[in-house]
């Protein structure tokens, strides 16, 4: 909807726009057109969730699905205003589930950001809420003019409200500030606890903007110091891929592929819901199998070595990609797959139905063949990492996590995190291309 309106606001190719050959005057038009269209995709949101939350005939798990398939909407606009730089979205959320969402506190953020919106259309202002991975703010406004800018917005109204807000205002802003409005007897019970939630928000904010300005700053999640690279790796997807296994799998029941021999890939394709479930996991099995018997001395030694140090059946991590994106928090949501509008149609109906397995020892010879040296840790070693970032933060096989032997022959002591597997099952990054991001990452090296 918003880039239609764009390209129909304008009477030029918008490559021009991305090749930085079109006139200032016709971007502002063609962004001020695209704003449009996302506010009317907004709003039409609102409408639906409102007539959702009225309807009684439907399931409340149907309702749930629908919702979210909405808020995915939300999502997708988010992305795109972030020019989909997954660090940035990465950044600005912290809760492990997506949040629900209170309709009487969207309508007033609703008024508020399309006051917004309507003063300037060099901006837009989304509805974090609505979103399934902004966690910081009701408000999300990014501005393109006179020069890009994000900015979280809190709506507060109230007597107490402002009163609170006049007391924080002056508050360093770190976690240890928090002890300061505990211990201020002069403030009741109730307006301590809502100035604690207040002045947390408010440092979280502080958070993100010196993290995304910096490249280093305190994790939300974790509440531990990070640090990013600073350097922008470009990778491959297999989106491309997808697309191609839906038709197949449209014309022929099934479908099947291996990206860089650890990422398998199965489609099953049936009227019904059922079938296309037994046919997808039918698909997978039979091309992890291929996968399998096709792998070369190299890999064969890798997954001996890999079964000998966990349990029989455990190297495999599978999963429902579609399923998977819909409650992963944050993701690049489904609608910016590169799928054609029948297929997400077949997608979000059941009819098409898409599992993914990453398979863990070919991926470590995968790793192995570009000099990269990873291998499962102990059990020990990887208990001391679940301590210190958590246990969602570190993915595991039979208990081990994974840990950096080496890259180019040179040493390095780290573990990959809980965001790996989400670079492919939500991201779709190709796990070549990941690779080769660490290799040229200055954080390894």
């Amino acid at each position: 909807m918003a880039r239609e309106a764009g390209i129909n606001s304008i009477n030029f190719s918008p490559r021009l726009i991305h090749e930085g050959k079109a006139k200032p005057s016709d971007v502002k038009r063609f962004v001020a057109a695209c704003h449009r269209g996302f506010q009317k995709a907004q709003d039409a949101v609102v409408k639906e969730l409102t007539n959702l939350s009225s309807t009684e005939e439907l399931p409340e798990d149907e309702k749930g699905y629908r919702e979210i398939l909405l808020r995915k909407v939300i999502d997708h606009i988010a992305f795109t205003m972030l020019q989909g730089k997954v660090h940035v979205q990465r950044r600005i959320g912290y809760l492990d589930e997506i949040p629900s969402i209170d309709l009487s506190t969207v309508y007033v953020a609703q008024k508020e950001a399309n006051n917004h919106n309507e003063m300037s259309r060099s901006s837009f202002s989304l509805l974090a809420d609505l979103s399934t991975f902004i966690h910081v703010c009701d408000i999300l406004k990014i501005e393109t003019q006179p020069e890009k800018k994000i900015s979280y917005i809190e709506l507060k109204s109230g007597k107490t409200n402002e009163f609170l807000m006049d007391r924080i205002k002056n508050i360093e802003l770190k976690d240890e500030s928090i002890d300061i409005i505990e211990k201020d007897l002069t403030l009741t019970v109730k307006q301590r606890k809502q100035a604690k939630r207040m002045l947390r928000q408010k440092i979280r904010i502080a958070n993100v903007e010196e993290v995304i300005s910096t490249d280093s700053g305190i994790d939300l999640g974790t509440r531990k110091p990070i640090r990013l690279s600073k350097d922008y790796v470009n990778v491959d997807d297999f989106g491309g891929v997808l697309q191609e296994l839906i038709d197949v799998a449209v014309e022929k029941s099934l479908s099947s592929h291996t990206v860089d021999r650890c990422l398998h890939l199965a489609v099953g394709y049936s009227e019904s819901i059922e079938e296309a479930r037994k046919l997808a996991a039918l698909a997978l099995q039979t091309q992890v199998a291929l996968a399998r018997a096709g792998a070369d001395e190299r890999e064969r030694e890798v997954i001996e070595e890999i079964n000998r140090k966990i349990a029989e059946g455990k190297s495999l991590t599978l999963t429902n990609l579609f399923k998977t994106n819909l409650i992963s928090v944050p993701s690049e949501p489904f609608t910016t797959w590169p799928v054609s509008i029948n297929n997400l149609k077949h997608i979000i109906e059941g009819k098409a139905i898409i599992y993914i397995a990453f398979d863990l020892p070919l991926f470590l010879a995968l790793a192995k063949s570009m000099n990269i040296e990873l291998s499962l840790a102990s059990r020990s070693a990887t208990t001391k990492v679940i301590e210190q970032y958590g246990s969602s933060n570190v993915p595991r096989w039979d208990n081990r996590g994974i840990e950096f032997k080496s890259i180019n022959g040179r040493p390095v002591n780290s573990f990959l995190l809980s965001g790996f597997i989400g670079r492919f099952f939500v991201n779709l990054t190709t796990p070549s291309s990941f690779l080769q991001g660490l290799k040229e990452s200055s954080l390894l090296m």
